[in-house]
C-alpha cells in the first residue's frame, strides 16, 4: 500500500520512480520506523536511499511528509471513532492503558499537525537548514564543502517549494492517498482479528471492534521503538 502511494505521488509531481524500488523504499521506511522513537527514523532513511536512486530530496521530502501525515491521520481518526462508538472501552480501562492511549493519541496529533504545517509552509525547515550551515561555517569544516552542500540545499528547497505548492492543489490525489492509507491500516489491524479467530476466542467481538481496539494499542505504542 505504501509503495503504491509513493509511486502515485512521485509520478504526480513529475518524478520517474522505479515501481520495484518503491517496495524497497517502503521496507526501508518500516525498518527504521520500528527502531526509532515515534517512528521518526523511517523518512530520513527513505530520503537517503531515494537520493541514491537519483530522486531529488526536494521532491521526496514533502512526498514522504504527505505519506506520514495520512498514515498517522488514520490512527488519529480511529482513536476518535473508538471514543465515539465505544467510550466504555476507554473510560473503564486500567489507568495505565488510558494514559498510554491518551499520550499516544496526543503525540500522533502533534506529529500530524507539525508535518502538515511543514507541507503547507516549508519555510521553517529551510530556515533551520540554513541556520545549520551558518553554524558549520564558523567551525573547522572546510568552507568549500559547506558552500557545496549549501548550494545543493538551495536547489533542493526550490524543488521542495514547488512540490509543496503542487500538493496543496491536489485534493483528488490526496483523497486517494487517504483511502489507500485507511485500507492499509485496516488490513494491518485485521491480522489481530484473524489470530483471535484462529484460537476461537472472543467470538462475540466483531471485526470493526477489533480493528478499533488494535488502533488504540497502536496509539499507545507508536511513540516508542
Amino acid at each position: 500500500s505504501e509503495s503504491a502511494i509513493l509511486y502515485i505521488l512521485l509520478r504526480h509531481v513529475g518524478a520517474k520512480p522505479n515501481g520495484k524500488h518503491c517496495l524497497v523504499y517502503s521496507a526501508i521506511g518500516f525498518f527504521f520506523s520500528c527502531i526509532t522513537p515515534a517512528a521518526s527514523g523511517g523518512q530520513p532513511g527513505q530520503v537517503y536511499y531515494m537520493h541514491k536512486d537519483g530522486l531529488n530530496p526536494g521532491t521526496t521530502a514533502p512526498i514522504l511528509m504527505v505519506v506520514t501525515v495520512f498514515y498517522k491521520l488514520v490512527l488519529v481518526i480511529a482513536g476518535v471513532l473508538l471514543f465515539l462508538i465505544r467510550p466504555a472501552i476507554l473510560l473503564n480501562a486500567d489507568p495505565i492503558v488510558i494514559w498510554w492511549a491518551t499520550v499516544g493519541w496526543m503525540v500522533n496529533v502533534a506529529v500530524v499537525s507539525i508535518w502538515a504545517l511543514l507541507i503547507i509552509c516549508p519555510d521553517p525547515v529551510e530556515r533551520i537548514c540554513f541556520a545549520v550551515f551558518a553554524w558549520l561555517s564558523h567551525r573547522s569544516i572546510p568552507q568549500d564543502k559547506v558552500v557545496y552542500w549549501r548550494t545543493k540545499a538551495e536547489q533542493a528547497f526550490l524543488r521542495y517549494h514547488e512540490v509543496s505548492r503542487y500538493m496543496r492543489n491536489s485534493g483528488g490525489i490526496l483523497l486517494i492517498v487517504l483511502l489507500i492509507s485507511v485500507v492499509q491500516r485496516a488490513i494491518l489491524f485485521t491480522i489481530t482479528w484473524l489470530v483471535i479467530r484462529s484460537f476461537h476466542i472472543l467470538n462475540g467481538v466483531s471485526l470493526p471492534q477489533i480493528i478499533l481496539l488494535q488502533a488504540m494499542v497502536s496509539m499507545g505504542t507508536d511513540m516508542i521503538p
